[in-house]
């Protein structure tokens, strides 16, 4: 959400200006200063759309006080001062609990969930097919929106994940590319453990081509793809990825050039399920979700 929060300039700079004045009225004589001001607008936008207001102000006042100890600008953990921590505690409980804030920030934090939805299951894909070792921490098989610590110490549900992993099982054996769509367009936090759960499935079945390299690909016609390849022993795997969402349905079309030797792979695209011809141009707006992991191999080699 925060990486979200960089596409959309003018919606952002209403929203600080709201916020600023909605802040005069709590800020101490001591603090907070602009830029622990300016850092808690960002982290109160990106929460707050599908939060626990009840638990916001804690969580937002906890992370202040951290985040301002570390800067080592007003106070820090070895020489705490105490007056500026106590305006900056007041500062944020204040804002948050506001009645005027909602009004400044509810739309732009919907955009934002919704943008660091896509930009959450990008960074899925890209972690499970990249080289290196895909690290799932304190729980982020679901949408996780942690900040650092305290608040990413709080307890792992891992009851809930089991729960969720059986309610995609069935997409697992029989990929429903509608279904998967549905779950995106209701910012369902089971699209995001469904990748996670079908990607790991893909690196337990194909190791080798897990321990290969990395070949950046070409997307000619659009700069809002993240494309490369791997490969080994006669197959391959190839991860289109998209970025920039506030912008990404304009600039869609696109064609992904594959790799002369690829010319006579037989693929499959991993979560759809759907089977492509063989082919060194794909048209990326013919793909049915904007992110695409494709499975293939030589005709002539057994898969």
């Amino acid at each position: 959400r925060l990486l979200a929060l960089t596409e959309v300039p003018d919606q952002w700079a209403e929203a600080v200006e709201a916020l600023a004045k909605i802040g005069e009225k709590y800020r101490g004589t001591r603090g907070p200063a602009k830029g622990d001001e300016y850092l808690f607008y960002q982290l109160l936008v990106a929460l707050w759309h599908g939060a626990d207001q009840d638990a916001l102000p804690d969580r937002l006042a906890a992370y202040m006080e951290k985040a301002s100890r570390e800067g080592k600008r007003h106070t820090s953990w070895i020489n705490p001062d105490e007056a500026y921590e106590a305006d900056l505690d007041a500062f944020v409980r204040g804002v948050i609990e506001d009645a005027k804030t909602p009004l400044a920030i509810e739309d732009l934090s919907a955009l934002l969930a919704r943008h660091g939805f896509f930009n959450s299951l990008s960074q899925a894909v890209l972690k499970f097919t990249s080289p290196g070792v895909p690290d799932l921490y304190q729980g982020s098989e679901l949408l996780d929106l942690s900040l650092v610590d305290p608040d990413n110490r709080r307890p792992v549900d891992y009851e809930k994940r089991r729960w969720l992993l059986g309610e995609v099982q069935e997409m697992m054996q029989q990929p429903d590319p509608a279904g998967f769509n549905a779950m995106i367009e209701a910012l369902d936090t089971r699209a995001k453990l469904f990748i996670v759960a079908r990607l790991l499935q893909l690196r337990r079945a194909h190791p080798a081509l897990f321990d290969a390299g990395y070949r950046p690909l070409d997307v000619e016609g659009s700069e809002h793809w993240i494309a490369y390849a791997r490969e080994a022993e006669g197959e391959a795997l190839v991860a289109l990825v998209p970025r920039f969402p506030e912008t990404f349905d304009a600039h869609r079309e696109a064609t992904l050039t594959l790799p002369e030797e690829y010319a006579d792979f037989i693929w499959t695209e991993v979560l759809t399920g759907a089977n492509l011809d063989p082919t060194i141009a794909l048209d990326t707006a013919k793909f049915t979700l904007p992110w695409a992991v494709l499975h293939g191999h030589d005709a002539g080699v057994a898969s």
